[in-house]
């Protein structure tokens, strides 16, 4: 799957100003670089080394970015000017599991409850943890 700037934004208009969904695209997306300037938004972008072309993505975003922030996670290091990054130890396969229970009760997710702890350390097993 890839994922551009474009998605982006239009993620931005979706989770935080659904007002500017009645705008073209174009005047949509100036509104959104508009917004990172002068707003204080966070937006994360999960798992951008499975995804798209991160610096391509950056260069775009990061003019633009005098009040927010972007945080990225990635399995892998991410080079960018400017850019900061902090290593985090993978979980524990212990708690990739718990982690997995917890978040399939929360959100109600029955047969995800229901399966055994031995089906789901083989699933985790299978996309080598979270």
């Amino acid at each position: 799957m890839t994922v551009t700037t474009d998605a982006i934004l239009r993620a931005v208009v979706d989770q935080a100003y659904p007002a500017l969904r009645q705008m073209s695209g174009r005047e949509q997306r100036q509104a959104v670089l508009r917004l990172l300037e002068t707003d204080k938004i966070l937006v994360i972008l999960d798992n951008m080394d499975m995804v798209g072309d991160t610096e391509a993505i950056l260069s775009e975003l990061t003019p633009h970015l005098q009040n927010s922030r972007i945080v990225i996670t990635s399995q892998y290091l991410v080079r960018f000017s400017n850019l900061s990054d902090h290593h985090l130890s993978k979980m524990s396969y212990a708690d990739t599991i718990e982690l997995f229970m917890v978040e399939a009760a929360r959100r109600h997710i029955e047969m995800a409850v229901q399966v055994a702890e031995g089906e789901i350390a083989a699933i985790v097993g299978y996309i080598d943890g979270l």
